[in-house]
């Protein structure tokens, strides 16, 4: 595996983790708006060491909040849903003020991702069920890849790495999973 493969690994283990150990708290801090003040705080205290074997881990917050994502669509969808609501998730919802730029730019990604998702809901399933670093991740990613083009907005360049695009499709998919349920 590449040092981004390892690290990436850490990340998700520590995400489900956490999720097993403090469901109650990942769950609060996944319904925060993005935007939200208090959510880095609120990561920050999930990043405890009871879920770290040694060591400390350090990783851009986008990636850790996508950890978190992608542990509870795992454990809360064991089986994939059998689809996506009709109805789009409005990622409006997510943000105190859409008129931020900081904003601006998470509902922009979170279009891009949603658009991934929708486009390919089993390939988009099949990335967050992977292992790091697996074949069946380079699969998923090989199918996912012609999907990524045309869901980018006009104007959006996405200067990336697959950490981030994991982060971002996981949220996008534990929304619009949630939201296939109600």
């Amino acid at each position: 595996m590449s040092n981004e493969d390892v690290a990436l690994s850490a990340t998700f283990a520590f995400g489900e983790c956490e999720y097993r150990s403090h469901t109650a708290s990942v769950r609060n801090y996944l319904a925060l708006p993005y935007d939200d003040p208090g959510a880095y705080k609120q990561l920050k205290k999930l990043a405890t060491s009871e879920c770290l074997t040694n060591g400390v881990l350090t990783m851009p917050y986008a990636v850790m909040r996508g950890a978190m994502f992608r542990a509870a669509y795992r454990i809360e969808f064991r089986q994939p849903p059998a689809q996506l609501g009709e109805k789009a998730v409005d990622f409006s919802a997510f943000v105190t003020d859409a008129t931020k730029p900081g904003s601006q730019r998470y509902l922009a990604l979170m279009d891009f991702a949603q658009c991934v998702a929708r486009a390919d809901p089993t390939g988009s399933d099949a990335l967050m069920r992977s292992q790091v670093g697996s074949a069946e991740e380079r699969q998923a990613i090989d199918a996912l890849v012609p999907k990524l083009g045309p869901c980018l907005l006009a104007g959006l360049t996405l200067n990336t790495n697959k950490g981030n695009i994991e982060a971002l499709l996981s949220e996008a998919l534990y929304r619009e999973a949630r939201a296939s349920q109600s």
